[in-house]
């Protein structure tokens, strides 16, 4: 919401100082509006994508630096290395679970080698 007010704060000034004429003021505040937007949706993608995040490296048997994570809107994609199914299915429930995903896609794959690599916690 800040970055909201700042791009619209910012763009008005710059009509005020430019003179635009009113088509141009208009083209602008159109503009505006779409890129804020876009701001708030991209700050509400990086909010989700740092909660799942946090939510995973707290989750014990799931290696959360070998997953990656991108939203838009409510859609979250999984990719990265599982050391197994249930590694695999651990990380999908996590994400499945956390507040304002609606759907997941899976592109995870599993590398048995992993298996030996032990966990820290």
């Amino acid at each position: 919401m800040m970055a909201r007010r700042f791009v619209l704060g910012l763009l008005t000034g710059l009509v005020v100082v430019g003179g635009c004429s009113p088509q141009d003021t208009a083209e602008l505040k159109e503009d505006a509006g779409k890129l804020s937007k876009s701001v708030a949706r991209a700050a509400q993608n990086t909010e989700l994508n740092a909660r799942i995040l946090a939510t995973l490296a707290g989750t014990k048997g799931v290696r959360a630096e070998s997953v990656r994570i991108s939203s838009k809107g409510g859609h979250v994609t999984v990719r990265g290395t599982m050391r197994d199914k249930a590694e695999q299915k651990l990380v999908l429930d996590v994400v499945k679970r956390t507040r304002g995903v609606e759907k997941v896609t899976n592109e995870t794959k599993i590398m048995p080698e992993l298996k030996a690599q032990r966990i820290t916690l």
